[in-house]
């Protein structure tokens, strides 16, 4: 299939982004809304888990969540009207002629 895999390595409370704080970062994606659960077992046992996290029995599926939005936000496939991009570095650059 020729799926590209990369190492990933999520840190850890040193580096403070645990579970919790990788959570947090998320968290303003699924509040707005953008994130869709179809009508299954599974999806409602993961809405249930992030429901109860990080006082659940499990967070298992939390994390996993977590990390495949926090790929999609850092490789640009989910972006928030929020987000604020900036000026671009470029804008303000005089072309020379020689």
């Amino acid at each position: 299939m020729n799926i590209p895999v990369t190492m990933y390595s999520p840190g850890g409370r040193r580096s403070g982004t645990d579970k919790v704080a990788r959570a947090n970062s998320v968290a303003p994606i699924l509040e707005s809304g953008i994130v869709w659960a179809p009508d299954t077992d599974w999806a409602e046992e993961l809405v249930e888990e992030c429901a109860a996290f990080p006082n659940g029995d499990n967070d298992d599926m939390v994390d996993v969540t977590t990390m495949a939005l926090m790929r999609f936000r850092q490789g640009n496939f989910v972006s928030l009207k929020t987000d604020d991009w900036g000026e671009p570095a470029h804008r303000d650059l005089v072309p020379e002629y020689y």
